[in-house]
């Protein structure tokens, strides 16, 4: 199954499946498709739409990680190498080579319109799109990062100019308007003004090609395409720059795409309740809680945790029963009694189930 933060390594033809932790999992295949895995994003059915570069092609699989049959959508062009997903299910595809142009497609893969977009040393290498559904930011395998409005058909002026590595590839655009760019040599978060705020680097790798952001908002993974034992990604911190886990080897092959899955849809939504037995507890009765815990997502929770507190009045000499609610809990018993202080703990464990 494709999980809510796991990462997916595109290697030839196939991807490779590992949970947030770096933790292999597998590998997903398209078995009519033999070549290049490039980009990745999910639609608005947790569907993973993946360009293959050179067979020209979109691939969906389900989220389950079953291949669904034949190319997703169409027409496309040459060297499809990157894809991103609107905020309506509507994706935009960009296209290395051939008219090098940015194709839009309904949620169904129907074509809608085509941009001619300017470019620089090689087309609509990689795409992001802005929250306005409008504003497409783009590199073109030069120093720069471009951008296009396509909901008026017009460029507009670069975001970034004379970036300092020799090929600018991968973009991430964060909430706050600033953008991480996988420049080669280095990554680089530029801020909203094209300005270098931090410089992600690991000794011995110089072809830094991907780049995404992580569920938790304060991370992403850089993947450093390489040849053989040269491909492997990593994950840092976008504050400090440090690097948090890593190196990832992902061979054999080289690393052409790199996605985390961020789709709500593909996580455990655990509603949980709690309600004591009786509002007031006489010292030394025991009370009994009901913990009710609902999933509303598509998938298994994983042994989510939960912790509550109570306190009691030495002077009234009885425990006031608390309620919380907090992910996970059942049958949880009262445990570090403190009769200084009346103060005790309880701790819980849960699987949940979809």
């Amino acid at each position: 199954d494709l999980l809510f933060g796991d990462v997916v390594a595109g290697i030839e033809a196939q991807g490779l499946q590992y949970r947030n932790n770096g933790t292999f999992v597998g590998s997903l295949s398209a078995p009519a498709f033999t070549t290049q895995w490039t980009g990745m994003d999910l639609d608005a059915s947790s569907r993973l739409l993946v360009t293959m570069f050179n067979e020209g092609a979109v691939v969906a699989f389900a989220p389950d990680g079953t291949p669904l049959p034949g190319v997703f959508g169409g027409p496309y062009g040459e060297s499809p190498e990157s894809i991103v997903v609107d905020s309506l299910g509507n994706y935009y595809v960009g296209h290395a080579d051939g008219d090098q142009d940015v194709r839009k497609y309904s949620s169904t893969g129907v074509l809608l319109a085509q941009y001619d977009v300017p470019v620089e040393n090689r087309g609509s290498d990689h795409l992001a799109l802005g929250p306005d559904d409008c504003t497409l930011y783009y590199t073109s395998e030069g120093f720069r990062v471009l951008r296009y409005d396509v909901c008026l058909d017009i460029p507009l002026p670069d975001f970034a100019a004379g970036l300092p590595g020799t090929v600018a590839y991968a973009l991430a655009l964060r909430p706050d308007g600033s953008l991480l760019v996988a420049d080669n040599e280095a990554v680089h978060l530029l801020d909203t003004s094209g300005g270098i705020l931090q410089t992600y680097d690991v000794a011995g790798n110089d072809l830094w090609f991907n780049v995404a952001l992580d569920v938790d908002g304060t991370s992403m993974w850089a993947g450093n395409s390489g040849e053989g034992a040269a491909s492997r990604f990593y994950k840092f911190d976008i504050a400090s720059g440090n690097v948090l886990l890593g190196p990832i080897d992902a061979q054999p092959g080289t690393l052409f795409g790199l996605a985390v899955l961020d789709s709500p849809d593909l996580a455990a939504d655990l509603e949980v309740t709690k309600a004591a037995g009786s509002s007031e507890v006489p010292v030394g009765d025991e009370v009994t809680y009901t913990i009710t815990v609902i999933n509303h997502g598509r998938r298994a929770g994983s042994r989510p945790t939960g912790r509550g507190w109570g306190c009691a009045s030495t002077t009234r000499r009885r425990c006031l029963a608390i309620s919380a609610t907090r992910p996970g809990a059942r049958s949880p018993t009262l445990s570090a009694w403190d009769r200084s202080c009346c103060r005790w703990a309880v701790s819980w464990r849960i699987s949940a189930s979809a």
